[in-house]
């Protein structure tokens, strides 16, 4: 039996890291942060830094214990490739009743083609999913933990 080597990175464009912050309201739980960096390909060629994102983000979601997820894309460049919903997907049926929620903080770098997804091929409010600042992303997480609603 022969073994071909695998790795997550082939095809892959962008890099992450990992943070961690804490919703302002108590108890103050924890909330991961995800961030992306660098040039998404355009259309299909997006697909392969897609599914590594999902993959770093659910990585994430297992291995640090959190109540929302935050995918600071703000040096991520992104136009256009649907399945970009996959990092967004990232903590769906976390919980065996529930979603773990995901939101995004974005820039000019991918303003027009995130708000195009999750408008069109999400079908969601884009204003419930992207944020233009860490702290209003935080806050919308902190409101949505406290009040028991979905985000969506």
């Amino acid at each position: 039996m022969e073994l071909k080597p695998l790795d997550i990175r082939d095809d892959v464009s962008v890099t992450h890291a990992y943070f961690q912050t804490s919703l302002p309201s108590p108890p103050h739980l924890d909330v991961l942060v995800v961030r992306f960096s660098g040039k998404s390909g355009f259309g299909c060629a997006n697909n392969s830094d897609a599914i590594y994102m999902e993959a770093m983000t659910r990585a994430g979601i297992t291995a640090f214990d959190s109540v929302g997820v935050i995918l600071d894309l703000r040096e991520l460049a992104y136009e256009w490739g649907d399945m970009m919903v996959n990092p967004f997907a990232a903590g769906h049926k976390h919980y065996v009743d529930a979603d773990l929620p995901v939101v995004a903080v974005i820039s000019d770098l991918n303003r027009v083609g995130l708000t195009s997804l999750v408008a069109d091929e999400m079908q969601s409010d884009p204003t419930n999913l992207l944020f233009e600042t860490m702290e209003t992303a935080l806050t919308h997480l902190d409101a949505a933990y406290n009040d028991g609603k979905p985000l969506l």
